[in-house]
């Protein structure tokens, strides 16, 4: 099987077969941890961990768009991009959040101010995105994590710093999150 991942036909270039590469030598070290061929049942724990990372790989590399998508999602045309009042929106709302948080008393006109800023990208074509659960590298960028002892809770988000932002359904800016690890990591 992953000898067919690597016989796959080239799309995006260099960049392409060295994802495909990785999937490969990703999965050949997964079943050998598994023991595929060996007969052997069990594993120990230290395999244990390694087979989760392993599989936690894979599923990110699964997860990410081709390779061709995201070079255009990066470099988009010229004029092909937010208007830069999107950008300031954004920024505003970012700034309103940080008061909020910092000053009880003015709190509910800081939010009256944000809820204004958020009707206001709304017109603009742009809204926020927050999405809990798993982490997926292309909405999320980790600016930090905690150590977590629940193994379910590895690799999920533990809150939302910033929110994402998406301007006429492309991703301009990924949703800034602290991220849950092993503990003892």
């Amino acid at each position: 099987m992953m000898r067919d991942l690597l016989r796959l036909p080239g799309r995006g270039g260099r960049r392409s077969r060295r994802r495909r590469e990785l999937t490969a030598q990703i999965a050949y070290r997964v079943a050998e941890l598994y023991g595929v061929g060996d007969g052997r049942e069990d594993l120990s724990a230290r395999r244990i961990d390694e087979v989760a990372e392993l599989e936690f790989a894979l599923a990110v590399l699964d997860g990410l768009a081709p390779v061709e998508a995201e070079a255009e999602r990066a470099a988009p045309p010229p004029g092909q991009g937010p208007p830069e009042i999107v950008l300031k929106l954004v920024r505003v709302h970012d700034r309103l959040d940080m008061a909020a948080d910092r000053d009880a008393e003015s709190a509910p006109l800081v939010k009256r101010f944000r809820n204004d800023v958020l009707e206001l990208l709304a017109v603009s074509g742009a809204d926020l995105v927050e999405r809990d659960g798993p982490l997926q590298p292309p909405l999320h960028e980790v600016l930090s994590t905690v150590p977590t002892a629940d193994p379910a809770l590895v690799h999920h988000v533990a809150r939302t710093v910033r929110p994402g932002v998406r301007w006429n359904g492309r991703l301009i800016r990924p949703q800034q999150v602290v991220a849950y690890v092993e503990e003892g990591r």
